[in-house]
């Protein structure tokens, strides 16, 4: 399995420069700070409202049909901030489109060094990714399993292969079937909570 940290991003019209400057920005104006998301439901949406909850602020969910329009709107200034995987939002941060504010990953991105985390810019403990990782049926014979795992844990922990995540930010996590079991579990627990406590909605 791989894990990809969501990067927080700003228009550049948006004053605050760091995540403590954008919270207490988001809690001298609630419910006029907008981000963009790509619909309803997904890990940009769940991200949006932990930081809701654990900051305590209201920022306001903008749900857009697909990260491209979702994009063009943070780019033209019509929403202030949103969480995006780092591949789709590089070009914009580049470029000076947008400003990338903090890191959703427990740790800085050793492709993006300069880019602090949440969690130590003022939001202890806030971690959220995008994930993927392959799956079999049910019934799938344990033997199979093992061999299915070894053979893409092998190609992860090829040199050419561990430098393109790398570049994209991203982290893969555990060796093992029930590894990857743990952290699909304990991601539903985490985030069936954000789910609850802000009403989500999925499209």
């Amino acid at each position: 399995m791989v894990i990809f940290p969501l990067i927080l991003v700003t228009h550049p019209s948006v004053p605050a420069k760091t995540t403590q400057e954008l919270i207490n920005l988001a809690k001298a104006k609630p419910k006029q700070i907008f981000y963009a998301t790509p619909g309803s439901g997904n890990s940009a949406h769940l991200a949006g409202e932990l930081l809701n909850s654990m900051a305590n602020v209201q920022t306001v969910h903008v749900p857009y049909k697909g990260q491209g329009p979702a994009m063009a709107d943070l780019v033209a200034g019509q929403v202030q901030m949103m969480f995006a995987s780092i591949p789709s939002v590089l070009p914009q941060v580049k470029s000076g489109q947008v400003n990338a504010i903090a890191m959703g990953s427990a740790k800085r991105v050793p492709s993006l060094p300069d880019i602090p985390t949440l969690s130590e810019s003022g939001v202890p403990g806030f971690e959220a990714y995008s994930w993927a990782g392959m799956l079999a049926p049910a019934k799938t014979p344990k033997d199979i399993v093992a061999r299915l795992n070894k053979e893409i844990v092998d190609i992860l922990k090829q040199k050419d292969v561990a430098d393109t995540l790398n570049l994209q930010g991203a982290i893969p996590v555990g060796d093992t079937p029930d590894q990857f079991a743990a952290y699909v579990k304990a991601e539903m627990s985490k985030w069936g909570a954000v789910v609850k406590s802000a009403n989500i909605k999925a499209d």
